[in-house]
């Protein structure tokens, strides 16, 4: 054997036995690394670990991003250490296993940041002896991360995306256009704008800015919408918006007059102004803090359901109808102020203060139209009520969450309420066709005080007994409300004071039990009880005109059940009964200086039943079909007990006593059903229909004439994809009424009876990935016949825009 070989092998073998005992001995020291950290650690350095439950998100990552990521992200890590995932965060870098997952006390990487190992301080402390060492409340939320576990989310880039959506609309239309503004809530004319638009840009830390809002050619209508959301910290949001509503402009209806349907003439718009601006700061460690305001504003005209007055020679008999439309022009105003301080979520009391500030201004002018020469078309009079009310109102309320025990929870609350306003109101008469103008009552120095006090204690706790879960409620509130101030009959009178007063006292006490130990199966059962009593008074000019004590006593019972024996199909039915009892004692009252005449004071007791039943079903034998149909049935009775009732002759207009008043029933069912035969065609087809019957009498005698009635509406949608690239839809839906009051002779015998039809149809065609066309045509029709067709319209509308949609990667050098 060749002695010179040997010697080679066994020279190469000692070098690879010492090789591998070196490696050994260098994977035994690195192995050590978990723990070597322990020795030389200044324990007393490292704070203790946050008490309470840690988000990933909202808590960690910001720390991660904020002292880490630039040096440990995705480019060049120092040490070779990311802290992009979960492993990379426990195991990567050259100093082994930086996270001890559940110990946070022995992790490298809070020895590190906590500076406690002498040259590892991270953040590094710069040459020039600056630190920028994690702050002791991000340290002990790292610690308290690692101690339960180390939870961790995905985190990407941010990602800033935009959408636009714009269009031009026209319509035309013929008939009434007052009442197609109405409905439709836009007008008839052409416009252009922006739909809708946003912009939402995320912030590597969790939060995020974002814009949104709509924008037309009409300076009027526009709706803006500036944020910044920080899940803990600092957050605002603002938003602006104008929009108008509008009125029809036509009157009642008597189709034996020649000017049947008397209208007002212009365009009934109210312009409504809304403002907030909403300010917080969150905090998971001690009290969150919100600050609100928001200011609103109505200026325009609006319809009134009032109507004056108007004449003609009927079959040769003077005859007088109701007929002439009303408005109200108002210029309010409403401050409000919100104050909210709250505990953290998870506090051993979570409670939650508000303050509240309300300022109002009210300026409303009614107007009501009148013509008493028979055969007039035009209004010869009108009387105009302008009523001003300004007010101050502020509040406090406070309420307390327990958490007793794991089947036990108590709230407390309290909240007081002080309001202070001030009323002037005024009456003119206006002669139209022969001018003239006479001043009637005058009310100045009108001023309200009101004080509230309520508090409420409620108690949930459960499960029991297999699936008894109960919830009681108890509440007790005050009200005091006193006014005074002068009225002026006419000019030139003595002013006369009133003095008005309220106080109430109500209880109202809750319980709710349900059980849900029957597998797919929940009963349930709830009473609610409401006790009440007030006084009331009223003095003019020093004599008592009215002094009225009252208890009002309320009961509601509700009882239900829910079942879904299986996946595909479920029921739920639910019945309720409410019975209210009123009972009234007026000492004194006076109308014209005689006294027990006057209304209300003659009523002595007001009673009603009420019972509703309601079941609804809803089946879906296929992944691609589904129904739903309900069924509601309710009904009230009203009974009265009065005082005798005379005329000025001592004739009597009412023999007084128990009255069967009134009686209300309704029936209504519906059905919803959604199709989707193929992944090309999805469609819905919904609607209800309602039938009412209402009469009045007293003890079987006809008072008001039974108004009786239907209501009908369906409605459908469906859409189909043409190709991957095009999208078709169409809708309708239709609106029914049809109520009779039985009288032709009375001012409004015609009753209801109305359709209103729309149908919409178009098409959606992608340009780009990121970018569609798209276009619509709609179609409205209104018909009246119970107006005599004065409010009757039909429109056609065609609408043309586009769609953009932009994502834009946030390009972040420590992401790359």
């Amino acid at each position: 054997m060749n002695i010179k070989l040997i010697s080679q092998i066994c020279y190469d073998a000692r070098l690879l036995i010492l090789f591998f005992f070196l490696s050994l001995c260098s994977n035994l020291e690195l192995a050590g690394e978990e723990f070597a950290w322990d020795e030389g650690v200044d324990v007393e350095a490292i704070p203790e670990a946050i008490q309470r439950r840690i988000d990933f998100k909202v808590d960690v990552w910001p720390i991660v991003d904020k002292h880490c990521i630039k040096c440990h992200g995705t480019s060049k890590p120092n040490s070779g250490y990311q802290m992009m995932t979960r492993e990379q965060a426990i195991h990567s870098g050259d100093y082994g296993k930086n996270i001890i997952v559940g110990d946070g006390l022995k992790s490298p990487l809070i020895h590190f940041v906590s500076y406690a190992v002498d040259d590892m301080e991270m953040p590094p402390i710069e040459e020039s002896g600056e630190s920028k060492k994690l702050s002791t409340k991000e340290i002990s939320i790292l610690r308290a991360w690692i101690d339960q576990g180390v939870s961790w989310e995905e985190i990407t880039p941010p990602t800033v995306t935009a959408n636009v959506k714009a269009q031009s609309r026209i319509w035309w239309v013929e008939g009434n256009k007052n009442q197609f503004r109405q409905l439709e809530g836009f007008r008839e004319d052409d416009g252009a704008g922006l739909t809708s638009f946003s912009i939402n840009h995320p912030t590597a830390d969790g939060s995020e800015w974002y814009l949104s809002g709509s924008v037309w050619d009409r300076p009027d209508e526009y709706r803006m919408l500036i944020g910044y959301d920080n899940p803990s910290g600092v957050w605002f949001e603002s938003g602006i918006e104008q929009w108008k509503s509008f009125d029809a402009n036509t009157g009642g209806y008597s189709s034996q007059f020649s000017n049947p349907a008397p209208q007002l003439s212009g365009i009934l718009a109210q312009t409504h102004n809304d403002f907030y601006l909403k300010w917080g700061i969150r905090s998971n460690d001690g009290p969150s803090l919100t600050v609100s305001y928001n200011y609103t504003s109505i200026d325009g005209q609006k319809s009134l359901t009032s109507f004056g007055p108007a004449a003609e020679m009927v079959g040769g008999q003077y005859t007088l109808r109701s007929i002439r439309p009303a408005t109200k022009a108002r210029d309010n105003e409403i401050h409000r102020l919100d104050i909210t301080l709250s505990s953290q979520e998870d506090a051993d009391v979570i409670w939650e203060d508000q303050a509240t500030v309300v300022w109002q201004s009210l300026d409303e002018i009614r107007s009501e139209y009148a013509s008493f020469g028979a055969g007039v078309v035009d209004p010869e009079e009108r009387t105009d009520r302008r009523d001003t009310w300004d007010s101050l109102r502020g509040s406090n309320s406070i309420r307390f969450v327990k958490q007793i025990d794991k089947k036990m929870q108590l709230s407390l609350g309290h909240s007081f309420a002080l309001m202070e306003g001030e009323s002037v109101f005024t009456e003119n008469f206006i002669g139209l066709s022969t001018p003239f103008s006479f001043q009637g009552p005058v009310g100045q120095g009108i001023v309200l005080n009101q004080h509230s006090q309520m508090g409420n204690m409620n108690l949930s706790s459960g499960p029991w007994l297999g699936g008894v879960n109960i919830t009681a409620g108890l509440q007790f509130d005050w009200l005091r409300q006193d006014g005074e101030g002068q009225v002026i009959p006419f000019p030139g009178a003595a002013p006369q004071t009133l003095d008005t007063g309220w106080d109430q006292t109500r209880f109202t006490e809750y319980l709710r039990a349900n059980y849900t130990g029957l597998r797919n199966q929940v009963f349930y059962a709830e009473t609610r009880f409401r006790q009440m009593s007030y006084d009331q008074s009223e003095l003019f000019d020093t004599v008592i005109r009215r002094m009225t004590e009252a208890n009002h006593r309320h009961g509601q019972y509700t009882a239900g059940w829910r079942i879904r024996p299986h996946s595909k199909i479920g029921m739920h039915l639910k019945g309720q009964f409410s019975q209210d009892t009123s009972e009234f004692d007026h000492p004194l009252d006076q109308k014209f200086g005689t006294s027990g005449n006057g209304y209300p004071a003659f009523l002595r007791d007001r009673n009603s039943d009420s019972i509703e039943l309601d079941g609804r079903v809803w089946w879906r034998p296929h992944s691609q079909f589904r129904i739903e149909n309900s069924y509601q049935w309710a009904k009230t009775d009203f009974e009265t007990s009065t005082d005798m009732v005379s005329d000025f002759s001592g004739a009597i207009l009412s023999p007084g006593g128990f009255i069967d008043s009134a009686q209300y029933e309704t029936h209504t069912t519906g059905m919803t059903m959604t199709w989707a035969p193929s992944y090309r065609v999805h469609g819905t087809v919904h609607g209800n229909v309602s039938r009412w019957d209402m009469s009045s009498q007293a003890n079987g005698f006809a008072g008001v004439n039974p108004f009786e009635g239907w209501t009908w509406w369906v409605g459908t949608y469906w859409s189909y994809m043409l190709n991957p690239k095009t999208d078709l839809f169409i809708s309708a839906d239709l609106n029914r009424a049809n109520f009779s009051d039985g009288d032709p002779d009375f001012a409004f015998g015609n009753g209801l009876d109305y359709s209103w039809k729309r149908a919409r149809a178009g098409i959606q065609h992608k340009l780009k990935s990121n970018l569609s066309a798209f276009a619509e045509y709609s179609f409205s029709t209104w018909d009246q016949p119970s107006l005599g067709g004065f409010n009757d319209f039909e429109a056609h509308g065609l609408f043309v825009g586009f769609d953009w949609h932009l994502e834009v990667e946030k390009k972040d050098q420590k992401y790359n």
